[in-house]
């Protein structure tokens, strides 16, 4: 069964981590604030639950 909070915080929780090491790989080159990871991976959750949703 379908559950939209389930797959947004699920979501969110990946790409926050891939955010993160994404930062942790790219290190002081490629230096993004942990404020913008936690926006793209908000946008993007949301963005994915709608399209599921249908």
């Amino acid at each position: 069964m379908y559950d939209p909070d389930i797959t947004f915080l699920s979501t969110f929780i990946i790409m926050v981590v891939i955010g993160l090491i994404a930062n942790g790989v790219l290190g002081n080159k490629g230096k993004i604030s942990l404020g913008l990871t936690l926006l793209f991976a908000l946008i993007f959750s949301a963005i994915t639950t709608a399209l599921l949703a249908g």
